[in-house]
């Protein structure tokens, strides 16, 4: 076997374990209740969610031109660290300002990393001639097993102290940016055509995605596609306690929206060849019409057993993950890919700021309404998109 493509091999299989690994966060199930323990309130959940994505959306489109301009290996390194010590920091915090410092840092750090892994596993993909959609699946499928693996380590940890497991969440970030220091770097880099960053990030973005109507409605489809479950996650918990589960069971719906992305991501990979052959609107209905049915029975009538239903949500994002975004990623040009990447995830952010907020203050009265909410703000939308799409 030739060593070049030996090494590039070697960085695939090292670039999905990072991606897997980092893609887990062991005190998820605990955060809501943690944050509550500390006098925080939905509204204040959500807000501080909000500001997270603030900071993430202003840095995250410059980061990913940094990363196309200089490395993308770099990118991926500082951004995993930067986390590590992120997380170490937020397991200190005692009060709602505290809360907002620790996710203004995790958001100046994860900017730098976020969408790096995708763009450098197409990379790698291409040299050896795989499939980038069918890749990616295994890699959204394992990240689901992970994140399963991970809870149940978290949920007994998480139980005997709520700031143990927040600590213990860096330590996935400090193995992701070890890992990435023996990657292979993405030999295309960008050559800017005006001295100014940001005039060229704005020529970048218009030229290479904007004035492409089929591509401008497939970027619009997977940020809608993403957050129609996205801001609805901080009203799980409350959800479940209101149906009655016990909180020591409440870290098992996690786990259930992992199974079922894992299996939306096993599906893809098994049908490969077939679901990429499906027309882009197809490709996005699925996910929204699973989450509409889903989220409309609990709303209808909740109950230890409809409340369950809520998996959908994980189906719905491993769909969306191993399908929608590689729909989006493979059409954009090779050299700027990690700044398109990155307005791409900025159009979710500019969802779900005013999303998670609103959700949240429409929560504390019943978190049902959250649902409903969501489904009244996305399905309008989705209507518009699929019209789009089909044209």
């Amino acid at each position: 076997m030739d060593r070049t493509i030996r090494k590039v091999k070697g960085s695939l299989r090292l670039i999905s374990l990072e991606s897997v690994i980092t893609a887990t966060c062991l005190a998820m199930p605990i955060m809501a209740p943690f944050f509550n323990s500390i006098g925080m309130d939905q509204g204040q959940i959500g807000l501080s969610q909000a500001v997270f994505t603030i900071v993430i959306l202003v840095l995250d489109v410059p980061a990913g031109w940094i990363a196309d301009r200089f490395s993308r290996k770099w990118a991926n390194i500082l951004g995993d660290f930067g986390a590590a010590l992120g997380f170490l920091f937020y397991a200190q915090v005692d009060s709602f300002a505290g809360v907002v410092a620790a996710e203004v840092i995790l958001g100046i750090t994860l900017s730098f990393s976020s969408g790096v892994d995708s763009i450098l596993v197409e990379d790698y993909t291409n040299k050896i001639g795989d499939s980038f959609q069918e890749r990616w699946a295994r890699i959204v499928k394992w990240r689901a097993v992970a994140q399963i693996a991970i809870l149940a380590i978290g949920a007994p940890l998480g139980a005997y102290d709520f700031r143990l497991a927040i600590a213990a969440s860096s330590a996935v970030y400090f193995v992701g940016g070890f890992v990435s220091l023996f990657l292979l770097d993405s030999e295309e880099k960008h050559r800017p055509s005006h001295r100014n960053f940001l005039v060229d990030i704005k020529t970048v973005i218009k030229d290479g995605l904007w004035k492409n109507k089929d591509l401008r409605w497939k970027t619009i489809a997977y940020a809608v596609a993403t957050e129609i479950t996205h801001p609805t996650l901080w009203v799980l918990t409350p959800l479940l306690l209101l149906a009655g589960v016990p909180m020591i069971l409440v870290a098992s719906s996690w786990i259930l929206n992992s199974i079922a992305e894992a299996i939306a991501a096993e599906l893809v990979q098994k049908r490969n060849k077939k679901i990429a052959a499906w027309p882009a609107w197809q490709k996005f209905v699925l996910p929204i019409l699973v989450v509409s049915v889903g989220f409309a029975t609990i709303c209808v009538h909740l109950s230890l057993i409809t409340v369950w239903l809520y998996a959908v949500a994980g189906f719905a994002r491993g769909w969306t993950s191993s399908v929608i975004q590689p729909m989006v990623q493979e059409g954009l040009a090779a050299d700027v890919k990690t700044t398109l990447m990155s307005f791409a995830k900025c159009l979710c952010r500019l969802i779900y700021v005013p999303l998670v907020w609103l959700f949240g203050l429409v929560g504390n009265a019943d978190p049902r309404w959250s649902l409903a909410l969501c489904l009244v703000v996305f399905l309008p939308a989705s209507f518009i998109i699929v019209r789009k799409l089909k044209r």
